[in-house]
């Protein structure tokens, strides 16, 4: 089998309706296992971390505002791990019962330096996940 060389921003993610088109970074995501115990039904659950653009923060904001930081709303999702042409899947990780555990911002600096009474801008968004089930799919 021919290796397919991977790049760490060449993914897409969809959770949900929670928008993430603006992935730049996923981390913490391990699809050679981990050290967490089993749960109750017998899944390994994963956590991990995504990076959005401040542009999405909204949304993922106002779901945290109506369901709470790990609430037991569960959103079901995917990974797409893609070619560096980002046109083909190399891989599809489906993401089953994902919740939310952190979510931080960060504001863009230059936003209070250039107009005090501006209402700054998110730059960035950093958001804790947890997954109960990862079925990690090969596409070619």
């Amino acid at each position: 089998t021919k290796v397919k060389p991977v790049m760490a921003a060449n993914y897409q993610l969809e959770l949900g309706k929670l928008p993430a088109r603006r992935v730049s970074r996923i981390s913490g995501l391990s699809l050679m296992g981990n050290n967490q115990p089993l749960d109750k039904n017998g899944n390994q659950p994963v956590d991990f971390t995504i990076e959005l653009s401040g542009a999405e923060a909204r949304e993922w904001h106002a779901w945290l505002q109506q369901n709470g930081k790990g609430a037991a709303r569960r959103e079901q999702g995917r990974l797409l791990l893609m070619a560096p042409d980002f046109k083909e899947v190399l891989y599809d990780i489906n993401l089953k019962d994902v919740i939310i555990t952190s979510y931080s911002y960060e504001i863009n600096d230059n936003d209070a330096a250039q107009n005090p009474d501006a209402q700054a801008t998110i730059k960035k968004v950093t958001i804790g996940l947890k997954a109960d089930v990862v079925l990690i799919n090969a596409v070619k």
